[in-house]
């Protein structure tokens, strides 16, 4: 992705319906630690007060993603905060701090990492420029014009025009077809006046869940979200989970283009969040990916890339990748290894356990960070209900058996729907 300013735009995850916050504490990452959450001027807060290191991590959920897109431009709100981005990066990098902001299909983030000692001044820059921004028409066409770039390049690249090839097939009669990010056309027929009437109709409180990690009180935390999102009006937003998506049977959306490697993607519906076979499909999905490249690249070396990724959210998803010179062979691979881990009762335990210690340490690697915690307490939040689900997430993934896998495979890695170019 383009960085804006040094606000970096990205695909982020999704939501399901958020429970009320009721104050509570939890286990912690780290000895010392205590996390809690509750309601601080119509705003959902969930607080970890971390004294392990200087670093603060802040990140504000802005909920809804491409649900408001069914009558709203592609793009508008990633433009809404790109352009709040110009207006302030400079004086978050002067502060002390480095800004962040992601867009996704079910909620955007901004926020910033930054010492404890410069908590104070790096919160009033980011908070005063996103409470009550200027929206200058300077800033809003850097903005547009960067997002429209990345527009083009999304569109244009292989690897990135096969997924949109395979996500319209999968989605298309579904909210998540629109791109939070915009297109070239609707990022070009979106003018001031629109992102302003977005601005007052969309930041509003009550759409809001706000996740601070680091050494700061609840004192501290209380004032600052008093002083600056107490300004907003409450509204009455209400998260409502996208709607089911209707299944279609196995297709292709095919592009034909003279490229001398063929890009195939498929993307394949599993169990929503809080489902019992959530944990499951993801640990599938994964041991796929391994065995994609085992046979695909390493032993039969007819692959550029090969690889599985689940891609969790309101609607999760299993997506399965390969470049090739010889697309036929290699998608008779992909459907065999489909076919593979619908035998894993066969598999011994241990086996499955090599692969869930290396799944441990690649989480718990990206929960060591501030921010990283912040994003996997807001996720647990709003994909389950529960943000102390980001403590126990490791031992809901450890507990998956062969057989569960198998399980899994058989009920949800069909009707698989695939994009191809080449």
């Amino acid at each position: 992705m383009r960085v804006l300013g040094r606000a970096r735009l990205a695909w982020a995850l999704a939501i399901m319906p958020c429970a009320a916050i009721a104050p509570r504490e939890t286990s912690a990452l780290q000895e010392g630690s205590v996390t809690a959450a509750d309601e601080v001027s119509a705003v959902r807060v969930i607080h970890r007060i971390n004294r392990t290191n200087d670093i603060v991590a802040v990140r504000l959920f802005i909920l809804g993603g491409s649900q408001h897109l069914v009558d709203k431009p592609e793009g508008i709100e990633a433009l809404l905060l790109g352009t709040i981005a110009v207006e302030t990066d400079a004086a978050v990098d002067a502060a002390g701090a480095h800004p962040l902001i992601s867009v996704g299909r079910d909620w955007s983030t901004t926020g910033f990492l930054t010492l404890r000692k410069n908590f104070d001044d790096a919160w009033s820059a980011w908070a005063s420029g996103l409470i009550d921004p200027e929206l200058s028409g300077t800033a809003m066409v850097r903005s547009q014009n960067m997002l429209v770039s990345d527009a083009r390049q999304r569109y244009s690249n292989p690897d990135v025009r096969v997924r949109w090839l395979a996500w319209q097939n999968i989605f298309r009669s579904h909210p998540y077809r629109f791109d939070p990010m915009g297109t070239v056309r609707s990022l070009q027929e979106i003018d001031a006046d629109a992102l302003l009437a977005y601005k007052q109709e969309h930041l509003i409180a009550s759409r809001m869940l706000l996740v601070i990690v680091g050494d700061i009180s609840r004192e501290e935390v209380t004032a600052n979200v008093t002083k600056s999102f107490g300004k907003l009006p409450p509204g009455r937003y209400s998260w409502v989970p996208p709607p089911p998506v209707e299944r279609f049977p196995h297709s292709w959306s095919i592009e034909d283009r003279p490229l001398p490697t063929a890009y195939i993607q498929g993307l394949i519906l599993g169990p929503r969040p809080g489902e019992p076979d959530y944990f499951a499909f993801e640990v599938a999905t994964n041991l796929l990916s391994g065995r994609f490249h085992s046979v695909l690249r390493n032993d039969l070396s007819l692959t550029y890339s090969a690889y599985a990724q689940f891609e969790g959210g309101a609607v999760p998803t299993a997506m399965v990748f390969a470049s090739s010179g010889r697309p036929d062979k290699v998608y008779q691979l992909l459907i065999e290894q489909l076919e593979w881990v619908q035998t894993l009762d066969r598999v011994p335990r241990w086996v499955l356990n090599r692969y869930l210690d290396q799944f441990n340490v690649d989480q718990l690697s990206q929960n060591l960070t501030a921010d990283g915690q912040a994003l996997s307490l807001g996720r647990a939040e709003l994909l389950f209900g529960d943000y102390m689900l980001s403590d126990r997430y490791l031992d809901r993934i450890q507990d998956v058996t062969p057989s569960e896998i198998r399980r899994v495979a058989i009920k949800y890695m069909r009707d698989i729907q695939m994009g191809y170019l080449g």
